[in-house]
């Protein structure tokens, strides 16, 4: 559960079931989520240890389905200065690192916000800035979750191609080139800078259609995995969502969405 602290403890045997029947599935890649009540940048000593322990939990479960990363939020206090939240969220997944030990290698990926509460992680420049302060071992094994209705919602208006070229040549500045590992593609209920997360179906929100195939015209995350976080019922809010996407795509001749 997202809202938990803790799991069960992973079972070997069936974690290897699980990787084989993922090798033998087309359900791949395979990302995590963390929990969220993962808080890397609080001051609160208690919640921010509770936190690295969690996350190191995260990344050892990850590793153990064979997943090819988790995602965790990067959200801090309000009030809290950009370069102290960024130092306190790098410190803390150091931390996690070391908790987790050295053979996990399960990748971490930074998600952005739509910007309600103190309003880090809101901007790539926040991502950047969490990246810069990681210890290069660290960083290597550390990349960023885009979500487009965060991003649109916090103020870069995802709708037009100019405004997609413009979000990419500020991940690039801000957090450097191939580092954008996931993209959340999820529209936007609401207006560009409303700085709510309020997700909607493709199509049907203020991104768009023109928005999302837009997406698929930029050759510098044609590679890069997309997946969905949609409002209502699975499956059927997942099939058709996926090929909304999928019919966006292909109308714009680009490579393969995959899975």
């Amino acid at each position: 559960s997202p809202q938990r602290w803790e799991g069960p403890p992973v079972d070997e045997e069936a974690a290897s079931g699980f990787r084989r029947a993922l090798i033998a599935s087309d359900l791949s890649p395979l990302f995590t989520h963390a929990a969220y009540l993962i808080q890397l940048a609080s001051e609160d000593a208690r919640l921010r240890e509770r936190s690295m322990v969690a996350l190191a939990d995260e990344l050892g479960r990850a590793s153990a389905l064979g997943a090819q990363g988790v995602v965790c939020h990067v959200a801090a206090p309000a009030g809290l200065e950009a370069e102290q939240a960024a130092r306190l969220v790098a410190e803390s997944i150091a931390v996690s690192r070391s908790l987790v030990g050295a053979s996990c290698d399960a990748p971490l990926l930074l998600e952005n916000t739509a910007g309600a509460g103190g309003g880090f992680g809101s901007k790539l420049e926040h991502l950047g800035a969490i990246l810069r302060a990681l210890d290069p071992q660290v960083r290597r094994l550390t990349g960023v979750c885009l979500d487009t209705c965060h991003l649109h919602a916090s103020g870069l208006d995802l709708s037009t191609t100019t405004g997609w070229s413009a979000a990419l040549d500020e991940l690039d500045r801000t957090c450097g080139p191939e580092r954008l590992w996931l993209i959340h593609a999820n529209d936007s209920l609401l207006a560009a800078g409303s700085r709510r997360d309020r997700h909607a179906w493709i199509g049907e929100g203020t991104i768009g259609e023109n928005g999302f195939a837009a997406l698929f015209t930029e050759e510098r995350i044609a590679a890069v995995p997309i997946v969905i976080e949609m409002p209502g019922d699975p499956p059927v809010k997942d099939a058709e969502n996926l090929a909304r996407l999928r019919r966006l795509r292909d109308s714009c001749a680009a490579p393969s969405l995959g899975g």
